[in-house]
């Protein structure tokens, strides 16, 4: 049975009778979710750091950078990580889950270190903590607000998809006006996605 949320502490099932949530329910629940964003904070911050390290030496750089086939290998590693943990997520242990993500996270750092390579540490640094403040008041938002936000969820997985198609047909047109449309529906899907 799924359960909706209303906008007075109350929730409806399925069948669209109200039920309520006690304080012991809503302080879990909030508990439940700063966990979870806690989590994504280790997770950027260790993309983040091993980003820096790699791309601080120079040797390590050449070999992400100048070899196709590494970062192809990485990448199909990180899908592999993702879809590795969503299909054993009821099997595995916590421990398993959180080495499988904290990998993710740094596989991610390694093949976003070549961003390095195209912009300045000082560009780098703003965009990570603008994105970051951004996820933090989306999440708060996400979290206190009293609008029920499950009827986005659908929409902006739609949009979330209609993205990708997008970005692999831009990989073959090239279009500078596509990528820049592309750059502005990106934030408002994921802004979408993080109050959600």
């Amino acid at each position: 049975m799924s359960v909706r949320y209303g906008s007075s502490g109350s929730n409806y099932d399925d069948g669209g009778a109200p039920s309520y949530i006690s304080p012991t329910q809503q302080l879990a629940m909030s508990r439940y979710v700063s966990r979870t964003y806690g989590w994504m904070f280790i997770g950027l911050l260790v993309t983040g750091i091993v980003a820096y390290l790699i791309a601080s030496s120079e040797s390590a750089m050449a070999m992400v950078a100048g070899s196709p086939g590494i970062m192809m290998v990485l990448i199909i590693a990180q899908f592999a990580i993702v879809m590795g943990l969503t299909m054993a997520s009821k099997r595995i242990s916590a421990a398993t889950a959180t080495l499988g993500f904290l990998a993710y996270s740094a596989l991610t750092g390694v093949t976003m270190s070549v961003i390095f390579l195209i912009y300045t540490a000082s560009s780098v640094g703003q965009v990570f903590m603008i994105t970051a403040g951004m996820f933090g008041g989306l999440a708060l938002y996400g979290t206190v607000t009293k609008k029920d936000l499950t009827g986005i969820g659908s929409f902006v997985g739609m949009g979330l998809w209609g993205l990708i198609l997008v970005g692999l047909v831009n990989i073959f047109v090239r279009s500078e006006a596509l990528s820049m449309g592309l750059s502005a529906i990106t934030v408002v899907v994921f802004a979408g996605l993080t109050a959600y």
